[in-house]
């Protein structure tokens, strides 16, 4: 359908009756899971469409603003950017170095994308709509920030997705919403559902794919991602840890350095047995070296971490941090057969396969650790794939590569028990009672 600036009032929109409740929610957060090319960029176009031209507040206030975002530059140009082309022809520019949208009365559309940067909406005011595709691939950052941009005139946040296994969508969005919380609401259809979408297809993929793939796919039912790289880490890697004692662990800490994408620090408790137990993780963005190495060092005073394993890329900052006495070092300085990604992921997943390696349920930002171990997948479409060469997608993986250079320049820690040293059960019987200045009460020393 190819519109002008014709009032949305007076055009026939058509959308079959999930699409049609989720146009006409008022809830504060609305997500529309469904399966591909179930239409749901379609309705999401509209939906913007209507929250522009009819909704309170931006009918009311003319220096409102709206975003429309992406995972990534693809995605937007090959679907976001078709659906929303096609449907806001003839109301405005698009100025494509500002990858913004001016409608014709002044008031501005901004297009971002999420993964690699969550705050890239950062510093725009008076947000009234939000509308994120593919939104379920977004890290959890991303989720809370869009959030928060549509908090001061209370709008609407649009979610669009098909299912793609993160926790995030189901805790804090799903669960929400089918348990009655106020101000969510979620729309699940099929591809089916779309009447442009041949039932035909529909059938021939449901005998090609396995149950879940399918329903995720096909069904828009968010489940569990196939073809994880840690698909060992599950819930029993999750635990209560206020009653263990870290009093003998010793404290490190892995760092991914961050350049347009999200600075990770990983802290773990490593036990004399061999156990260890992640007890602190941060992933944020936007800040200068100065800031970064302020909060490292502030890490190393709270959680008394003793070394830092960090990425090689910034040898200037590795530097730096030991200039003020932080010490830290490349994550392979004593592993170098770890160098390589596929061999330190393999380390990482044998420790969580294991059970070796849990993390404390209150730890900070464990949420956002879980978001990544639950989306960290295999590029299926990688050509490599078919020389046996299949590379994990490097999306959304900043404290997932943190998390592996903190196991790898641990590796040692991880392989040897180190044992107590062993007293002889009458050690107490054999002590030396001398002291300077004083006789020996007897002709030997025992200790």
């Amino acid at each position: 359908m190819q519109t002008n600036s014709q009032d949305i009032r007076k055009i026939r929109i058509k959308l079959h009756p999930k699409q049609g409740k989720a146009y006409r929610s008022k809830a504060r957060v609305v997500a529309c899971s469904s399966g591909i090319q179930g239409g749901k960029s379609y309705v999401g176009a509209w939906r913007l469409r209507k929250a522009i031209e009819l909704d309170y507040p931006a009918r009311k206030y003319p220096g409102v603003a709206f975003i429309v975002t992406a995972p990534e530059h693809k995605t937007m140009i090959q679907s976001t950017r078709q659906a929303f082309d096609k449907i806001f022809f003839g109301l405005g520019t698009m100025h494509e170095m500002e990858q913004t949208y001016y409608l014709k009365d002044g008031r501005k559309i901004y297009f971002r994308t999420m993964i690699k940067n969550p705050w890239s909406c950062e510093g725009i005011q008076d947000v009234v709509h939000i509308w994120a595709d593919e939104a379920f691939q977004y890290p959890r950052l991303a989720y809370i920030n869009l959030e928060s941009r549509t908090a001061i005139r209370q709008g609407q946040l649009f979610l669009t997705s098909t299912p793609y296994g993160g926790s995030w969508p189901r805790k804090d969005v799903i669960e929400k919403a089918k348990a009655g919380v106020e101000g969510f609401e979620y729309y699940e259809w099929l591809s089916v559902d779309n009447p442009a979408f041949p039932a035909e297809e529909y059938e021939r993929q449901k005998g090609l794919l396995s149950k879940r793939e399918f329903e995720r796919k096909y069904m828009g039912v968010h489940s569990r991602m196939e073809g994880l790289v840690f698909e060992d880490f599950t819930d029993e890697n999750i635990i209560e840890g206020k009653d263990i004692d870290l009093g003998q662990a010793y404290i490190s800490g892995g760092i991914d350095w961050g350049y347009s994408h999200p600075t990770a620090l990983s802290i773990r408790a490593y036990m004399p047995d061999g156990q260890c137990y992640g007890i602190s993780f941060y992933k944020g963005g936007g800040m200068s070296v100065s800031q970064v190495v302020a909060l490292i060092k502030a890490k190393t005073k709270a959680f008394g971490v003793k070394n830092w394993w960090a990425g090689h890329d910034r040898p200037d900052l590795i530097l730096e941090l030991n200039n003020q006495h932080v010490p830290c070092m490349k994550y392979f300085e004593n592993a170098e057969a770890y160098r390589e990604l596929d061999a330190g992921n393999q380390k990482l997943a044998e420790i969580i396969k294991t059970k070796q390696y849990k993390i404390f349920k209150e730890a900070l930002q464990v949420e956002d650790v879980k978001d990544e171990y639950e989306t960290y997948h295999w590029d299926k479409s990688d050509d490599d794939e078919k020389a046996g060469k299949a590379k994990p997608v490097n999306l959304n993986d900043d404290l997932i590569a943190a998390e592996r250079y903190n196991t790898v320049g641990n590796i040692q820690r991880l392989t040897t028990k180190v044992e107590q040293a062993k007293l002889p059960m009458n050690y107490h019987l054999l002590h030396d009672t001398w002291r300077p200045g004083q006789k020996a009460k007897r002709s030997w020393d025992a200790y």
